[in-house]
């Protein structure tokens, strides 16, 4: 279920993130400025490739709106004592 981005965590998990015109992405928050001084004090981050030259910073009119977590992968046992 789709909550408030305030709710989100800043600690660099990667979750779901919604844009107000739709538009969904994995992103994690990064609180340092990366390239960038506009993004002082943090923002929610897009990499690709684990590559700083290939992230979106989502910022402005494209901030998220809404988060949620990732569903586990595939054939991944979620809690411990689960057959």
């Amino acid at each position: 279920m789709w909550q408030d981005i305030e709710t989100a965590p800043r600690d660099g998990t990667r979750v779901l993130v919604c844009t107000p015109e739709g538009y969904v992405y994995i992103a994690s928050w990064a609180s340092e400025r990366l390239w960038d001084d506009e993004n002082e004090g943090g923002t929610w981050m897009v990499f690709d490739c684990e590559d700083y030259y290939y992230s979106i910073a989502l910022k402005g009119e494209r901030s998220p709106t809404h988060w949620m977590p990732l569903p586990p992968p595939p054939g991944v046992w979620v809690g411990l004592g689960d057959k």
